[in-house]
């Protein structure tokens, strides 16, 4: 196979599961439904991945990745970088919700690793106190976790306010 072929393999496959997140949970989908849905044979999937979990992970990093590399590129915007990451979700609502139990530690892993870095070069009241703590990266841990699991009650419905409220709440919260 050509490496233009292979790409597109790749693309086929992720492009797939995730038409198949907007309707089902990580859990329920199978390898079968994503060969069925990318029109590829079963050997061909095990050709790029080991299982359904190492596609998940490779998404998952993906997205995660383009997601906080598209938030650090934003230093300019006026928005604070859990308003781009809420903005984020809010257009992928279903897919997030399917996933995030299954990847909510690859989540905080990347996003941390994006507070940290941020918090080197940014002025904002969470970088400066992530830049004074003695435990750097227990505080991007838990400003990064407590903000995913905040995001993924949003979505379940578990918060009955607008994505205004939500951000103006967490303005307040992050001060």
């Amino acid at each position: 196979m050509t490496r233009n072929s292979n790409i597109r393999t790749k693309r086929d496959i992720t492009n797939a599961f995730m038409e198949l997140l907007e309707t089902k949970s990580f859990s329920s989908i199978t390898i079968y439904d994503i060969c069925e849905k990318s029109l590829i044979h079963r050997s061909t999937f095990y050709r790029y991945y080991e299982d359904k979990y190492d596609l998940l992970s490779q998404v998952t990093t993906s997205i995660g990745n383009d997601l906080f590399q598209n938030v650090n590129s934003n230093h300019e915007s006026s928005h604070a970088f859990y308003e781009q990451i809420l903005d984020y979700v809010d257009e992928h609502k279903q897919p997030f919700l399917n996933i995030t139990n299954d990847v909510y530690n690859e989540l905080v892993k990347i996003g941390s690793r994006f507070l940290m870095e941020n918090s080197k070069v940014m002025d904002d009241p969470i970088s400066k106190k992530i830049r004074h703590s003695n435990y750097s990266k227990l505080a991007c841990d838990f400003y990064m976790s407590g903000l995913i699991e905040i995001f993924k009650n949003w979505v379940d419905g578990n918060y009955k306010i607008s994505k205004q409220e939500l951000t103006e709440t967490l303005q307040k919260l992050m001060e």
